[in-house]
């Protein structure tokens, strides 16, 4: 007898608004649903700030039909402070990041989230 792999929901939650997977995705175990909610939260973290200097999400692992069995919250925020006049702007800054991370450049010993999402 061959039994169907099970397909996970990932909600999203942040303030009042909630977005519910309507699709979904098969995985052969909540192990393997719960990691992926983690590089969920991680590639979050990467793409998410976009006029916003913090993010305060919440990622709800579900089976389909029931209840959540896993919750990552995801908390992230970013401050900018000018220590000393110049030319550098919170455009050419975001620029220069959205260049970085567009040819694929990671520094995981200098992001203290890298270490604490794992």
């Amino acid at each position: 007898m061959v039994f169907p792999m099970p397909r996970y929901r990932f909600d999203i939650i942040e303030g009042d608004t909630s977005l519910h997977d309507e699709q979904g995705e098969v995985y052969g175990s909540q192990q393997e649903a719960e990691a992926e909610a983690r590089k969920f939260a991680v590639e979050m973290i990467r793409h998410g700030f976009n006029a916003k200097n913090q993010i305060r999400r919440t990622i709800e692992v579900r089976e389909d039909g029931g209840e959540p069995f896993v919750r990552v919250l995801l908390l992230a925020k970013v401050e900018f402070e000018r220590l000393k006049e110049g030319r550098l702007s919170w455009r050419s800054l975001s620029r220069c990041f959205e260049n970085l991370t567009r040819r694929g450049a990671r520094h995981p010993r200098r992001n203290p989230l890298h270490a604490t999402l794992r």
